[in-house]
């Protein structure tokens, strides 16, 4: 949520006013109509898979595939707040330099500092490195597709740098380029690094970062099409039309014949399951497909409450369980003053907890969520550790990492 789907919406906007016609002509009219809906959508999904920049952890999440009641949130007890374990989270800076600058926070044994302020928009991705003290993070430039360049910096014990922030390397292996970061739970960074950046329609490499930052693996991807999913054996893609098409990752390569999955006409989101089994893919109207991805399977579910053609869910999610979630505001506006949650339970979605735009589950660690409970105007949202006692860690972007 370090970038909301409707900014990225009315980004899309100015870009196409300004590149409107000066005279009328209604074939030409129609098929721009045509193009900028399939574009805009695109963006849209795009700015998605960037925007929660959410990483829980490095260690394996195992859930199952389930539709029935979804259980409370799955948190560890702290005796005290300094019990947590380390965490990274962003946070506007209104005085950095340029405008729009986000400073990485860390908080580990109960102490907060700043990091680094970054000169860009940051989704941290996770810890790393053999011993797990290298945080990652996607810096977004000026790219069409919001492709984003990885840096990194490496933490001691008590939180303090061992070095100056730098741009993320990996032994043997050239530079990383700027691409679209996926990240497995318990597994690599898969990185989408296209040709041309900002064109979707380039061809394409899929670099498989290691979690110990050691060692790169470069697959050629079928060009023309986009990913909104990337997990340790599945890619699946949105194509020009916003229809979903899936390649499955084998060790020789990815398939070059894209296996198209009969989902919703226009994908406006995708949420996929800690155990990277499964998507959840938002459809316009509000419904939701669930894909499992080893075959293909669709189920259609519902759709969200107060969703219709122009509200689409704020957000999805999974908890470990299986359970499906999404949060929702009864109209679209930026501050999102008004937000509720829903939980699915069998087939019908149950009211959740008002406020909460998304939770996060990291692995042996308390669960943690990013609220917006009934803020004023040009409220940030907050994230709140749901230990005992709960730890609310202020005003934040919307990205972060437990170690």
């Amino acid at each position: 949520m370090s970038h909301d789907l409707d900014d990225a919406l009315r980004g899309a906007l100015r870009r196409h006013a300004e590149e409107a016609p000066t005279y009328v002509d209604l074939d030409e009219v129609r098929g721009r109509a045509d193009r900028i809906r399939r574009r805009r959508t695109v963006e849209l999904l795009a700015a998605g898979v960037v925007a929660v920049g959410v990483v829980v952890g490095l260690g394996a999440v195992v859930g199952t595939l389930r539709h029935g009641a979804t259980p409370p949130p799955v948190t560890t007890q702290s005796p005290t707040p300094g019990a947590l374990p380390p965490l990274a989270f962003t946070r506007g800076d209104a005085n950095a330099q340029p405008t729009g600058a986000a400073q990485i926070l860390l908080r580990v044994n109960g102490a907060l500092s700043v990091l680094t302020t970054t000169s860009g928009n940051a989704t941290l991705l996770g810890w790393f490195g053999p011993d797990h003290r290298t945080l990652v993070w996607g810096d977004q430039r000026n790219y069409g597709f919001r492709e984003v360049t990885l840096y990194a910096v490496t933490v001691d014990a008590d939180g303090r740098a061992t070095g100056a922030p730098a741009l993320l390397t990996v032994p043997g292996s050239g530079p990383l380029g700027a691409g679209l970061p996926f990240v497995v739970p318990g597994g690599p960074i898969q990185l989408w690094v296209p040709t041309n950046p900002g064109d979707g329609k380039s061809p394409a490499v899929l670099k498989t970062i290691s979690a110990d930052l050691d060692r790169v693996l470069t697959r050629s991807l079928p060009a023309g099409e986009v990913p909104i999913a990337i997990t340790r054996d599945h890619i699946s893609f949105i194509n020009g039309d916003s229809r979903v098409t899936a390649a499955l990752l084998t060790l020789g390569g990815v398939s070059s014949r894209l296996r198209p999955i009969p989902t919703c006409v226009r994908v406006t989101g995708e949420a996929t399951s800690l155990d990277g089994t499964a998507m959840a893919l938002g459809c316009g109207g509000g419904t939701v497909d669930v894909v499992r991805l080893v075959d293909g399977n669709v189920t259609h579910l519902p759709a969200v409450p107060e969703t219709n053609q122009d509200v689409y869910p704020l957000a999805m999610w999974w908890d470990p369980a299986g359970g499906i979630h999404a949060a929702t505001t009864p109209t679209l506006r930026a501050d999102y003053t008004v937000v509720h949650s829903w939980d699915l339970n069998g087939t019908t979605w149950a009211p959740g907890q008002d406020g909460v735009l998304f939770r996060s589950y990291p692995d042996g660690a308390p669960s943690v969520r990013y609220v917006k409970e009934n803020a004023s105007p040009g409220n940030n949202g907050r994230w709140v550790v749901e230990s005992s006692p709960e730890v609310d860690l202020g005003p934040s972007d919307g990205s972060i990492t437990v170690r």
